[in-house]
């Protein structure tokens, strides 16, 4: 089974590309808090994700996802590979491909006062 589920903010605000099908990107950063091995000393650790959104999803979505934006992502992991540009060698890329964003309610947003705060589910 290949399935991710993750909480965190949007780092940028999504990008849509169209081709023949709608396409938004955009990044998601993750926190982990542990505690250090041997110590009481708690740590805390940023992971950040690239996130693709497709189809009619992407067009739901667009203009309703902005930075600093706190969702919850449910999708599965993909991998692609392609030369470089550059260099002509093979290039390994990894996503989270989106099934469902869920845009956490009551999300305070300064400067985006021309959106709804509303649940958006797809």
């Amino acid at each position: 089974m290949n399935k991710v589920f993750l909480f965190g903010h949007i780092t940028r605000d999504p990008v849509i590309f169209e081709n023949k099908s709608t396409c938004m990107k955009f990044n998601l950063a993750t926190n982990e808090r542990f505690k250090k091995y041997g110590t009481d000393e708690w740590q805390e650790k940023s992971h950040f994700h690239n996130i693709t959104v497709w189809g009619g999803k992407a067009d739901f979505l667009n203009g309703k996802l902005f930075k600093g934006m706190p969702v919850v992502i449910e999708g599965r992991n993909v991998d692609s590979k392609y030369p470089s540009k550059t260099t002509g060698e093979t290039v390994y890329s990894y996503a989270v491909e989106a099934i469902d964003v869920k845009i956490i309610p009551g999300w305070k947003k300064s400067n985006r006062d021309t959106h709804d705060e509303d649940d958006f589910d797809i």
